[in-house]
């Protein structure tokens, strides 16, 4: 008798291998390997790909390091080390932890004081009353999300409307739970706004394919096209989800990283539908407002902190989502980062001087290379790029030839993804491909972040800008 494997391709559940989200782990086999063996043309990897702002150097926020410091350690809570409106805030924080502890077990939906200081800022930026109680503390916004989806897909029929192009995240978690996705366009011409005629084209798919809608995402600011929506933008959603009876997700991560903010504020999805409430329209509506830690200017993608706000949701619902969530825990210094990101310094706090210079240089380096790139690629001949108003990326599109499409189909690959291979096999220089975003057949994107240094980012531009004219020359 021989033993016969339960986990194989055969009889796992399906949608594991219907899942693929190769953003983390994508393959550089050949470019390492070029390094390891000394043939590569190049003398390291540049990595544009992940926004993943620490990864390439960005400096942490002093204060954020030292609220985790101070909860964890009575020794560094009781030192010089720390200021002292850190500490009194880390005593704050330790209160609402059984035992005084950070180490225990904390509440399902986290800290109650975070969770207040979360629903404080919420009030103050949407101008509305905002109950701590709506406020859910998580291992980072894709916990959020993976959360809120699954209770929502129930079968193959059920539909879930994402922008294209968009974070692929949420493809992927899609077909792992065995929903459908169905994509509406950013129109590039209009800086990758909404258009009302791409939602109706969703419904319409819907409808073709036998599909129940059942929520739609909006994420402002966008990745990958770093577009900040406008107010009339965010109101066509609402009123389109209310009229079609779906859930809204507002994935809002980018918030901070408002590059035009006189020109294209950030506005929350969750102001609109109130103000729209105001005037008697969308009542009830149910909304998801996500956040995170790890983008903005503190860029703690490791610390995993983050947070989802809902209105309008089933109180049962969200006791039982509570009860699952509590399987695991939320970690505690991803909740301390949170009440970072929330209730920073304030002016006459020690520790708010220093938090402002760092914050602000962070935050003037990303305003200035978001405009720096998309001039300098905008001056490149077959490449055109929006410039982004917001989040940490540029997308530009790459006019390719014929020549340059037939090749990439050679070789199993869109023009994009070419590209792509040539410029890290070439130059070093790692960003992804627009097909892994989604994009409107025809049109070839790459993704790049801005998040080098000022320095650095201008070497690999130089050094990508004599690569993109002999890729162009060589497939004209």
């Amino acid at each position: 008798m021989s033993y016969e494997k339960v986990l194989t391709q055969r009889t796992c559940y399906e949608g594991l291998f219907d899942t693929h989200f190769s953003m983390v782990n994508l393959d550089l086999s050949v470019p390492v390997q070029m390094l390891k063996n000394g043939t590569a043309p190049f003398k390291k990897l540049t990595r544009c790909n992940m926004g993943n702002p620490c990864g390439v150097g960005q400096k942490e926020i002093t204060v954020v390091r030292q609220l985790i410091a101070a909860c964890l350690s009575p020794e560094i809570r009781e030192s010089n080390l720390i200021p002292e409106d850190v500490k009194a805030r880390a005593n704050v924080i330790l209160s609402g932890c059984p035992g005084g502890n950070s180490g225990s077990y904390c509440a399902t939906e986290g800290i109650e004081p975070i969770r207040v200081g979360v629903a404080e800022y919420i009030t103050k930026q949407d101008g509305y009353p905002c109950d701590h109680n709506s406020v859910v503390l998580t291992n980072g916004a894709t916990e959020a999300i993976l959360s809120i989806l699954r209770p929502i897909i129930r079968s193959k029929y059920d539909a879930i409307l994402i922008p294209r192009p968009g974070f692929p995240m949420y493809n992927a978690a899609i077909s792992y739970y065995g929903g459908a996705e169905v994509s509406y366009d950013l129109d590039e011409e209009s800086n990758w706004g909404f258009s009302l005629a791409a939602l109706e084209s969703a419904l319409d798919e819907c409808r073709t394919r036998g599909l129940v809608p059942r929520c739609i995402v909006l994420t402002n600011p966008s990745n990958p096209t770093g577009t900040v929506q406008t107010y009339q933008d965010i109101q066509n959603i609402i009123e389109f989800a209310y009229k079609n009876n779906m859930l809204v997700i507002a994935d809002q991560v980018y918030q901070h990283n408002i590059y035009e903010p006189e020109t294209y504020p950030f506005i929350s999805c969750r102001q609109v539908m109130l103000d729209l409430n105001k005037q008697g329209k969308c009542q009830g509506l149910e909304l998801i407002s996500i956040n995170s830690v790890s983008k903005s200017c503190y860029g703690e993608c490791g610390r995993r902190g983050g947070y989802w706000q809902h209105e309008n949701l089933d109180a049962k619902v969200v006791s039982q989502l509570l009860d699952i969530v509590s399987l695991g825990a939320t970690n505690t210094d991803g909740m301390i980062a949170m009440d970072v990101y929330c209730n920073p310094p304030k002016p006459g706090d020690v520790s708010y001087a220093l938090w402002k210079k760092e914050y602000d240089a962070i935050f003037n380096a990303l305003q200035s290379k978001a405009r720096m790139v998309a001039k300098e690629m905008n001056g490149w001949e077959g490449l055109s790029c929006c410039v982004p108003t917001g989040a940490m990326y540029v997308y530009p599109r790459i006019h390719a030839s014929q020549k340059a499409v037939e090749a990439a189909k050679k070789l199993g690959k869109e023009a994009d993804e070419l590209y792509c291979k040539d410029l890290v096999e070439q130059t070093g220089i790692v960003v992804l491909p627009g097909a892994m975003f989604g994009q409107k057949a025809g049109t070839y994107h790459f993704r790049m972040t801005i998040l080098l240094n000022q320095g650095d980012m201008e070497e690999a531009l130089q050094t990508w800008k004599a690569f993109h004219h002999a890729w162009m020359t060589k497939y004209q």
